[in-house]
């Protein structure tokens, strides 16, 4: 609204555009139906995820075989300390 002065009121008009009316895909029943559209991204990580779902969650001959040397008292641990130590500063 445009105020003119103390007394009139000037209305001011702002002209729409018409929205577009696009056509809908439709079903076998003539109903309109949804798509879905996934990128190649997402359908990347899709096949990740099930690849991931068909790995066993425990590797059961790691596990065996750091038992065995548990009970032979033969594990060792392999820690790199340097790389460790480099990590946790790079977080710094």
């Amino acid at each position: 609204m445009k105020v003119n002065g103390t007394n009139s009121v000037t209305p001011v008009y702002e002209v729409a555009k018409p929205q577009r009316q696009t056509e809908q895909p439709t079903s076998a029943g003539g109903a309109p139906s949804d798509q879905v559209k996934i990128s190649p991204d997402a359908q990347w990580i899709s096949e990740l995820r099930a690849e991931a779902r068909r790995q066993p969650a425990i590797r059961d001959e790691l596990v065996s075989e750091v038992r065995a040397q548990l009970d032979a008292g033969t594990f060792e641990a392999s820690v790199d300390m340097d790389a460790v130590l480099e990590g946790l500063l790079a977080d710094l």
